[in-house]
């Protein structure tokens, strides 16, 4: 179409190259099996896409007085296994308990940030609260542990806990 619109044919040359392709297309059209048979309204459509199940986690973001901040590392199976992410509860309640084990001495930096991940099956709504702590926090499970700005780039982060240090660089 780019040729016959392109060049130096008349208008008239060009209406006519453009009529007689428009009249082409139409014939095919009409040949093919559902137009043929008339029986594109009775032919399935797409199923509409299933949304996707919400799951809900909240992060407890803890920063010592020296800027680096607890991780824990992922035991359990499933596609964070191995890697380091901040402290994560499946319901609020546990947050705040959590919570309430830490030193009284501390500050919170921001409360309610929300941000969502988003996987093939499933989506993910992150509650967040970030906490900067004034006394040491050494009540430490295993899996637990602190890094700094330089050490985080070396370690496995899940997508979510990346865009986030981002976010908040």
């Amino acid at each position: 179409i780019q040729r016959i619109t392109e060049g130096d044919r008349s208008v008239e040359e060009k209406y006519y190259l453009l009529k007689k392709i428009l009249i082409v297309l139409n014939v095919a059209q009409e040949k093919m099996p559902p137009n043929k048979e008339n029986i594109q309204n009775n032919l399935p459509n797409r199923s509409p896409k299933k949304a996707k199940p919400v799951k809900k986690l909240y992060w407890l973001i803890l920063q010592n007085k020296n800027g680096e901040l607890l991780l824990e590392n992922r035991k359990s199976k499933g596609v964070w296994k191995g890697l380091w992410t901040f402290i994560g509860f499946e319901e609020s309640n546990s947050r705040l308990r959590y919570q309430e084990k830490l030193p009284k001495d501390y500050k919170i930096l921001e409360e309610g940030i929300k941000t969502q991940h988003v996987f093939t099956h499933y989506k993910l709504d992150i509650d967040t609260i970030s906490i900067e702590l004034n006394k040491d926090f050494q009540n430490l499970d295993n899996n637990k542990a602190w890094f700094n700005s330089d050490e985080l780039k070396g370690i496995g982060l899940p997508a979510p806990v990346s865009k986030f240090l981002e976010k908040i660089k």
